[in-house]
């Protein structure tokens, strides 16, 4: 890690105070930073990054989601004639949020994810969001 993202990321901090990456709220802020520095450096790219209790999605260019809960219905897959009850498959206490390159199904309403954003879901829901997108003149310095 560089002195400068250091300084960052300790700015303030007691000599013992743990690095505050090791929260959740501390390790998006730090994630929301890489993804701005890699893409400023190296270019776009998409991501998905779980800790178990948390998932993080970078959607460099295209990503969408969708948060199914009950009362659950039936999905119609987009790119086949097939359809699946979720109802059955579910309780009524169940959440998700499926993450997809593009809509996987063709009658719910996906929501896109702007490109150079970093996406915070916990416990099947949208939590937080930063934007990660460069502007035109860091971009072109970098």
């Amino acid at each position: 890690m560089s002195s400068n993202v250091k300084k960052i990321f300790y700015a303030g901090l007691a000599p013992d105070a743990p690095p505050p990456w090791l929260t959740a709220t501390g390790f998006f802020g730090f994630l929301g930073l890489l993804s701005y520095v890699w893409r400023c450096q190296h270019g776009e790219f998409n991501f998905l990054l779980s800790n178990g209790d948390c998932l993080f999605a970078h959607a460099s260019t295209q990503l969408h989601y969708i948060v199914r809960r009950a009362p659950f219905t039936q999905a119609h897959m987009q790119d086949q004639d097939i359809t699946v009850d979720f109802s059955a498959l579910t309780t009524s206490n169940d959440r998700v949020a499926i993450i997809a390159t593009t809509t996987l199904t063709d009658n719910e309403a996906w929501i896109g994810m702007p490109a150079g954003s970093l996406w915070w879901f916990e416990d099947g829901a949208a939590i937080d969001t930063l934007e990660t997108r460069p502007d035109p003149l860091k971009k072109a310095i970098a």
